[in-house]
């Protein structure tokens, strides 16, 4: 498996470890506060659309450096999204 520049900065931006056959992720470290997320859908646009569900519900209030004062919080989180028929006839 290849990891490009951009993700060994990451990698280490992070604290992801890269190992063989995937990532190493320490989502209880990095992810403080941030709620990991799971949603499953038929189709791609049903996932899509139960994930914001999801994130609307039980997404994380956040202010990000793009909000004005004026602003109400950014929603956010660690989505896992499933994708049950991905064939292409939907």
């Amino acid at each position: 498996m290849f990891f490009g520049a951009f993700d060994v900065f990451i990698g280490k931006k992070y604290g992801i470890g890269f190992r063989r056959g995937g990532l190493n992720l320490n989502l209880e470290k990095q992810m403080k506060g941030i709620p990991v997320l799971n949603v499953r859908g038929r189709s791609i646009a049903e996932a899509w659309e139960n994930s914001l569900v999801e994130l609307y519900k039980n997404g994380c209030d956040i202010k990000t450096m793009y909000d004005k004062p004026e602003d109400p919080p950014s929603k956010d989180s660690t989505m896992m999204i499933t994708i049950e028929d991905r064939s292409p006839n939907q």
